[in-house]
């Protein structure tokens, strides 16, 4: 299982009533109304202090379903706290930034850094 999988997996407990998206792939049009996503990309490799571990760095996206940046500002802004606290919970990983901005999909929302430790290289 990958890290990223495991990631989307662990957000997905976090966030129940939200629909976690775990590849790098079009999300696609979506009907106001069809809620709040979260998608996860791998955003590359950092070296670790200990030998043989490679720290994972991901994206994480929290969006909602609209592309009417006057109609998510608020409700954004209302989950913020959630997700930060969320993100907090998952003491495997580490965020190191959440800002707000323009998925790739054109949807509005807060892109989180977050980092954690993978298995040993072989």
């Amino acid at each position: 299982m990958s890290a990223r999988t495991l990631v989307a997996a662990a957000l997905g407990e976090v966030f129940p009533d939200f629909d976690v998206i775990d590849t790098f792939t079009v999300v696609g049009e979506r009907e106001p109304g069809d809620g709040t996503f979260l998608q996860v990309f791998s955003d590359g490799f950092l070296p670790s202090e200990k030998q043989g571990i490679l720290r994972a760095r991901f994206k994480v996206w929290l969006c909602i379903s609209t592309r009417d940046a006057n109609e998510v500002e608020d409700e954004l802004e209302q989950l913020l706290p959630t997700f930060y606290a969320a993100l907090e919970q998952l003491d495997w990983l580490v965020w190191t930034e959440i800002k707000p901005g323009i998925h790739p999909d054109n949807y509005y929302g807060y892109e989180a850094e977050i980092i954690t430790e993978t298995d040993p290289l072989i």
